[in-house]
C-alpha cells in the first residue's frame, strides 16, 4: 500500500510538472490535431511554436533551412534586387529581403494569424502574440517591402512563422518545404512528387547546399 501511494503521488507531480511546461491549448486546437499528419500532438506543437518564435533574433541561430533559403534567394542577404514578377498572383511585386518573401504571402500569413477560424490562427491562438505581424495588414506591398528590409528581426519572425506552417504540412521533408517556399506555401504535400523535385532548378540549388553548416548560436 505504501508503494502504491508513492506511485500515485509521483504521477500527480508529473502531471503538475507537465502542466507548467506545456502551453495551454483550446478544444478547437486539440480537435484540429486529429487530422494532422506526422504524429504531431497539440501539446508538442504548442511547445514547438513557442520555441521557434521566442528564439533570439539577429543571425539565424541554428536555423539551417532558412540559411539555405537566404543563400538561394539573396546570396545570404547580400543582394535584395529581386526581379519583379509580371504574371500570376504576384504580378507587379518582387521578393523581399533575405528570404525572397512575397508581399501577398506576408499578407496571407498576417490574415491567418488574425483569423480564429484558420488552421494557423487556431494553432497559435493563446500561445504567441504577433502584433507586429498583424500590423502589416494595414500596409501596401511597397510599404511591406520597405518595412521588412529595414527590420531584420521582423523579417526573420515572419520567415519562421511561414516555416512553422510548412513544417505542419510537410513534416521533416526539407526539399518539399523548399519547393513550397518557391512555388506557393498553399501547395499540398501530396502534390509535390519526386519528379517535380528532380525537375526543379530551385531544388537543384537547395541540394547543392546539403553539406552547409552554420554555428548554432
Amino acid at each position: 500500500m505504501v508503494v502504491k501511494r508513492k506511485k500515485s503521488r509521483l504521477m500527480r507531480l508529473t502531471v503538475i510538472s507537465l502542466a507548467l511546461i506545456v502551453p495551454s491549448i483550446s478544444q478547437k486546437q486539440s480537435n484540429h490535431f486529429e487530422s494532422l499528419e506526422f504524429g504531431i500532438t497539440p501539446e508538442s506543437y504548442a511547445v514547438y511554436i513557442k520555441k521557434q518564435t521566442e528564439k533570439p533574433f539577429g543571425e539565424f541561430h541554428g536555423d539551417l533551412f532558412l540559411k539555405k533559403i537566404s543563400i538561394i534567394e539573396s546570396s545570404g542577404g547580400t543582394n535584395f534586387n529581386h526581379r519583379e514578377l509580371l504574371n500570376g498572383l504576384h504580378a507587379g511585386t518582387s521578393g523581399i529581403g533575405h528570404f525572397g518573401l512575397m508581399p501577398v504571402t506576408v499578407l496571407d500569413l498576417a490574415r491567418k494569424l488574425t483569423n480564429k477560424y484558420s488552421d494557423l490562427g487556431q494553432l497559435t491562438a493563446g500561445i504567441v502574440d504577433f502584433p507586429n505581424v498583424q500590423h502589416l495588414l494595414n500596409l501596401d506591398p511597397s510599404q511591406i517591402k520597405i518595412k521588412l528590409e529595414s527590420n531584420f528581426d521582423l523579417e526573420l519572425k515572419i520567415a519562421r512563422l511561414i516555416k512553422i506552417d510548412l513544417d505542419r504540412k510537410h513534416g521533416n521533408n526539407e526539399e518539399k518545404k523548399a519547393f513550397a517556399w518557391n512555388n506557393g506555401t498553399q501547395i499540398k504535400s501530396s502534390n509535390i512528387t519526386d519528379d517535380k523535385l528532380d525537375d526543379s532548378n530551385y531544388i537543384y540549388k537547395f541540394r547543392k547546399l546539403a553539406n552547409l553548416k552554420i554555428a548554432l548560436n
